[in-house]
């Protein structure tokens, strides 16, 4: 599994996982992890701008991500969570019984 927010490190994740994919025939997930949302907002409606302007941001980069695989020639699943950035990696790593998460060295997140 690949904590993923877009930046170099994680791109040189993406590519430390897709040699890895291809070394031993295993599965790729890249998990990209959303802030948690401010608790007091304006409005409802500057709250739910800004959460669907995250997911498209994250949607735009995990796509970027599967189209690298894709040239690579193997499958990138992905997911996208709202969330704590170290406890969900964790939960998720737990979830999906991965044997392996992979976290670039600087980033655009927490991560």
């Amino acid at each position: 599994m690949l904590a993923f927010d877009g930046s170099e490190g994680a791109k040189k994740g993406l590519e430390a996982g897709i040699g890895l994919v291809k070394l031993y025939q295993a599965e790729l997930w890249a998990l990209a992890m959303q802030e948690k949302l401010a608790r007091f907002a304006g409005t409802m409606d500057e709250v739910m701008e800004e959460k669907a302007f995250g997911r498209q941001y994250f949607e735009q980069i995990l796509g970027e991500a599967r189209l690298r695989a894709k040239e690579a020639g193997i499958e990138l699943k992905t997911d996208i969570r709202i969330s704590h950035h170290a406890k969900t990696i964790v939960e998720v790593a737990k979830e999906g019984k991965f044997d392996l998460i992979l976290v670039g060295h600087t980033g655009l997140s927490e991560v």
